[in-house]
């Protein structure tokens, strides 16, 4: 094993020597500046002696170059005159350069001739004072290479207006005014008063919950004959504080309304304003998930539940069913620990999803495929959601029971008055339980619209592609199947201008470089695409 591994550390060696100079050598890889290495001297010292002149003009230019670009040319938007400004600076080393010839090695001065030579060397350091600009390699002494001027000044703007929109979407049009401070503190006072009504809706629910336990233990002391005088005083005393909260919030809400319709007054001052206009329409009074707290989105879980894909991995196999449905009850305070209410409860959710009561205390295991998607569905629902995410809900099931699941589904946003943000790949399942349809291509939104409206007219080319990919078992609907051409590019590092022009048959020279608007085509059909089907280009 040893000569094996030293033969071929001696190739390695002999590899590595061949590819500095020949394939990887600047010079030769660029074919700049080939004279003054190749055909100054025929005499070795003075080659040698230009080829380090060379070097260090490189190594000056590479370093001057590159502060002028990111410090003078960038910021000024001057970039254009990147070159004359880099020969200009060349042009200054270069005489330099002879300078220190002249002085330091008058022997080599005198056999180059000066003047040839130190031109010729322009190509070489020119190239390689583009090529570090071009290549984005950083010369500056600090050497935090990523983190390039440039960068920073698109990250500064890009800042400044997030924080403006964040600013126009909490206060609209008042970005705007020129005395902000009016506004400023009535959108304090609402927030504050928000706050302490928050406060008070949560000490409702615990003294609500506390009532119920109550009411609870009183029925079934009744039905056993036992004296419930003291559950009696309880329940007044629950009663009247309840009274109190709700007075309570009833003037907390009074107040909010208040500085509301001081907010509007003051909004009426610019009702001619088109600036105030501009910025109001982006006011939005929802809520930015991705900015919550903890505590903060722990209270919207309640609200926003999720139905998992895989049936068979989404539910702790250490479980019993009734476990699984009651720890999210729990959780968000439906009901204490050990309650008798909460097995009733749990027992009428499973019916609900069409799961018998006897699997209450059974494991998942004991379960076929539909059947843990049925679990999933009443685990989800038992905390009376308003929007529920179902994530490839029934993609894991075959044919016959996703058809179950779906009616399910259908049956329950009818009875629950549920809202569904339901993503699928499955076409047939979009159109049967969707009312308004978005149509994604790499993470970005490409078309929405009305479900009939989408599939009797489709905008953009990714979607026509879709529908024409829906198998159909109509023999006399001689339709065509488009056949996307190219791969689908990577989302790590995707194509310049629109995503989809890559495999796009109607992609035009804009499409490459320009990302599409988001059009309003028709009442309630948007769609990003420089050519829209139909439309007009």
């Amino acid at each position: 094993m040893t000569p094996v591994m030293q033969t071929n550390s001696c190739g390695n060696v002999l590899l590595f020597f061949v590819s500095c100079v020949l394939s990887h050598n600047f010079i030769f890889s660029r074919f700049l500046g080939c004279c003054p290495f190749l055909g100054v001297s025929n005499k070795v010292e003075t080659a040698a002696g230009m080829g380090l002149a060379v070097t260090f003009v490189m190594g000056l230019a590479s370093l001057f170059t590159s502060a002028v670009y990111q410090y003078v040319l960038y910021p000024l938007q001057l970039t254009y005159l990147d070159t004359i400004s880099f020969i200009l600076i060349i042009a200054g080393l270069v005489q330099f350069v002879e300078m220190f010839l002249q002085k330091a090695v008058p022997t080599l001065y005198q056999a180059l001739g000066v003047y040839l030579p130190l031109i010729t060397t322009n190509c070489a350091v020119l190239g390689v004072a583009i090529t570090n600009v071009q290549k984005e390699y950083d010369a500056l002494p600090d050497g935090e290479a990523k983190y390039k001027k440039h960068n920073e000044l698109d990250k500064a703007v890009k800042d400044e207006n997030d924080a403006l929109l964040d600013m126009a979407n909490l206060i609209g049009g008042f970005v705007c005014v020129k005395d902000v401070h009016p506004a400023q503190k009535l959108f304090l006072e609402e927030y504050r008063i928000s706050s302490a009504r928050v406060k008070e809706m949560n000490r409702r629910a615990a003294v609500q919950l506390d009532l119920d336990d109550v009411l609870f233990d009183i029925k079934k002391g009744e039905e056993k004959g036992k004296n419930v005088g003291g559950l009696k005083n309880k329940e007044t005393k629950l009663r009247a504080d309840l009274a109190k909260i709700d007075e309570k919030l009833a003037d907390l809400a009074c107040q909010i309304g208040d500085v509301r319709k001081q907010l509007d007054t003051m909004r009426a001052q610019y009702a001619g304003d088109a600036d105030f206009a501009r910025y109001e329409v982006l006011r939005d009074e929802g809520i930015d998930l991705a900015r919550l707290e903890y505590n903060e989105i722990r209270r919207l879980r309640r609200d926003l539940q999720l139905i998992f894909q895989d049936p068979y991995s989404s539910l702790n196999p250490r479980m019993t069913v009734g476990n699984i449905i009651g720890e999210g009850l729990l959780a968000h305070g439906f009901f204490k620990k050990n309650d008798e209410r909460m097995q009733e409860y749990i027992i009428k959710t499973m019916e609900d999803a069409g799961l018998a009561s006897y699997f209450l205390h059974r494991f998942p295991h004991q379960f076929s495929g539909g059947q843990r998607q049925r679990i999933g569905i009443a685990r989800s629902l038992a905390v009376q959601p308003k929007f529920v995410v179902c994530d490839e809900a029934v993609s894991a099931l075959d044919v016959s029971i996703q058809s179950q699941i779906i009616n399910l589904l259908a049956d329950l946003k009818e009875q629950s008055n549920l809202t569904y943000l339901f993503i699928t790949h499955d076409l047939s399942v979009v159109k049967y339980i969707s009312d308004r349809i978005g149509v994604m291509y790499l993470g970005n939104m490409v078309e929405l619209a009305n479900t009939q409206e989408l599939f009797d007219h489709p905008l953009h080319p990714y979607t026509e592609a879709l529908m024409a990919a829906i198998p159909t078992t109509d023999v006399e609907e001689h339709r065509e199947l488009r056949i996307l051409e190219g791969d689908i590019p990577s989302p790590v590092n995707p194509p310049q201008g629109c995503k989809f022009h890559t495999r796009c048959a109607h992609c035009t020279e804009i499409c490459k470089h320009a990302v599409p608007e988001w059009k309003e085509m028709a009442p309630g059909h948007f769609v990003a695409c420089h050519h829209p089907l139909g439309g007009e280009e």
